[in-house]
């Protein structure tokens, strides 16, 4: 990837009106629950050529059961005590493979896998993170991850052992992997928040000279998505 793509995470309008304005988008939906292929094949029929889709991975395999997230959730992939946390449990590895196989029919590349603030870097986790991506490091596809609450210099070490690009908000937090970007804004002061004209004009500055990908994840990430793209083609 040679540029910077903009887009939203998740489709905010139509999908017609949003292949229209931008040529990628981040799918939320996998993260609840993995759709029927025929889905993955009816997107793909209906997106422009070269249109990118990203993936969020599901939260079988990030998020424990506890999490108010699964409340959404419409998969049952056996204990639930085995969810989450990048365990090697039988239920998580059916979980990626149905994702697997949903990726690869949508001709997908990039994956998002994000972690609750409850997945701290002690020593269980960094390991079970590490086997799981060693396990899959022949897989095509290239891994995002989103480190809530982690200090770069954990994330800085996990360079050394698994490949990935480093996902973070640039408002709150530089990445460790800056030959590709992948941001995610979520507002400065929460998911209400508007950005100002002079918010996407130093985030233009940012992103100088990197490419990548830029969701938006906001409120208002149709106008903002759409607002920020005008300035940065402009320049």
């Amino acid at each position: 990837m040679e540029k910077i793509r903009v887009g939203c995470c998740g489709f905010p309008v139509r999908k017609k009106v949003y292949y229209e304005k931008f040529d990628c988008i981040e799918i939320q939906k996998t993260f609840y629950s993995i759709p029927e292929i025929k889905t993955a094949i009816k997107w793909k029929l209906e997106a422009p050529e070269n249109f990118i889709f990203t993936l969020k991975a599901p939260q079988h395999i990030t998020h424990p059961a506890s999490s108010p997230t699964y409340r959404r959730c419409k998969k049952d992939y056996g204990k639930r005590e085995n969810y989450g946390f990048f365990k090697n449990t039988p239920e998580i590895k059916r979980a990626y493979q149905d994702f697997r196989e949903f990726a690869l029919e949508l001709g997908v590349k990039y994956i998002l896998f994000q972690t609750p603030s409850s997945f701290r870097p002690d020593e269980r986790n960094i390991t079970n993170l590490i086997d799981f991506f060693i396990e899959r490091q022949k897989d095509p596809f290239t891994f995002i991850l989103e480190l809530r609450g982690w200090k770069k210099i954990y994330v800085e070490k996990l360079t050394m052992r698994i490949k990935f690009i480093h996902c973070v908000d640039p408002f709150t937090l530089s990445g460790v992997t800056e030959d590709t970007i992948y941001w995610r804004l979520h507002g400065k002061n929460g998911y209400n928040y508007k950005y100002t004209d002079n918010d996407l004009y130093r985030l233009m500055e940012m992103a100088e000279n990197k490419k990548g990908f830029i969701f938006f994840n906001n409120t208002y990430m149709w106008e903002d998505a759409l607002r920020f793209k005008e300035v940065y083609e402009k320049k």
